[in-house]
């Protein structure tokens, strides 16, 4: 026999009544949760694909937007599938019925409400694209809230101390999420500005640095320094949307070294080692090791030296012979001024410059071109 009461144990109608309500919203935030999480691994690309179409109409035009936008994946994973673990977590702690598992699910619904509240606040205001489903979550989601808290009364220390933590749980979780919705931006100003900027037609030719395949519909160009912080940093993104996108997208890259050796372009020397550098990557990419030595000089940044240079090509197992009378042959320092004539033509004056389909893209955090691109193939289909 159990030690743990339950809420079954000598509750009137009207508390097994609560009990039952909270345990439907509990369930309907967890179908809706996972209808939204399917839906943003549709737009991922990703194995589930199933049920993607007969959700849009549901959804709202504007869903995919925020589903695929800055603050829809948080630590690495869909905000769908948080919601979705959380209402699973809630539904089983109010299924057993035990008083100590109801108050930790008061706990846990408080911290979520706040969260809720956040992100509505968010969609209402307009700092994302409305999405019909997600409000009605979060409002399912309050709703558990105040259904759960009545049968926790201030009775006793026990209920006083949940009640106070789940006050606690409420204002924090809240005030994260807000910190966190901050910084993602709005979203919207980013597509704009996108959708704005005027189409160039940017040429690529055969042996320019690629990853993915060349015929893919969604292409990006980027134009880098490797004595660049900013470039080293944006360096890692470049390799994730490879992952996140193996078959929608081209990235090709374009070298717009800021050292006057290579760029005439330029009022003053700004990075003296870029050109040289910009060399060394161009004499690997004849040995098709562009991109390991692009990892790797970027990883050595920004210390340029010859030897430097020389370890990153070692390291590479590129034809060191070869790799030296490469980088300082004409034909591969005539590419470099090739490409800084490319970047002159289409305005590139700093660097990362960034450009998806022809238009610049002037704020290119990863979650914002994840969505520029989720965007243009979710329009596509």
């Amino acid at each position: 026999m159990s030690t743990y009461p339950t809420i079954a144990e000598g509750a009137g109608t009207s508390t097994r009544w609560r009990a039952e309500v909270s345990l439907a919203l509990a369930a309907a935030g967890w179908l809706m949760s996972g209808a939204l999480l399917l839906r943003a691994f549709a737009l991922g690309g990703g194995p589930l694909r199933w049920g993607a179409g007969s959700i849009i109409g549901l959804l709202g035009p504007s869903s995919d937007e925020t589903l695929s936008g800055g603050a829809a994946w948080q630590l690495g994973v869909p905000l769908a599938g948080w919601g979705f673990l959380y209402f699973a977590v809630v539904a089983f702690l109010l299924a057993t019925g035990i008083v100590w598992n109801v108050r930790v699910a008061l706990i846990m619904s408080a911290g979520g409400a706040g969260t809720s509240l956040a992100l509505a606040g968010a969609l209402l205001r307009g700092g994302s694209p409305l999405c019909i489903l997600c409000v009605v979550t979060h409002a399912v989601n309050l709703a558990l809230l105040i259904s759960i808290w009545p049968g926790v009364t201030p009775e006793n220390r026990q209920s006083k101390l949940t009640i106070g933590l789940a006050v606690g749980a409420l204002v924090i979780c809240g005030s994260v999420e807000m910190v966190v919705l901050r910084a993602a931006g709005d979203v919207r100003v980013s597509l704009t500005s996108y959708l704005a900027a005027r189409p160039r037609v940017i040429p690529i030719g055969p042996t320019d640095p690629r990853l993915g395949p060349a015929d893919a519909p969604m292409t990006l160009v980027v134009f880098s320094s490797f004595e660049c912080p900013a470039c080293k940093m944006f360096s890692g993104a470049l390799h994730k949307l490879n992952r996140d996108f193996p078959r929608q997208l081209s990235i090709v890259f374009k070298s717009f070294p800021l050292g006057k050796d290579c760029n005439r372009y330029l009022a003053a020397e700004m990075q003296p080692r870029a050109c040289a550098a910009a060399f060394g990557a161009e004499a690997a990419n004849r040995q098709q090791r562009f991109w390991d030595f692009h990892d790797g000089l970027f990883s050595t940044a920004p210390l340029l030296t010859d030897d430097a240079f020389r370890r990153v090509a070692r390291n590479g197992e590129l034809n060191l012979p070869r790799w030296e009378s490469d980088r300082n042959s004409a034909p591969v320092q005539e590419k470099i001024r090739l490409d800084v004539e490319i970047g002159h033509m289409l305005d590139v004056d700093a660097t990362p410059a960034v450009f998806l389909n022809g238009r610049r893209v002037t704020d290119f955090r990863l979650p914002v071109l994840e969505l520029l691109i989720l965007r243009k193939l979710s329009a596509d289909r």
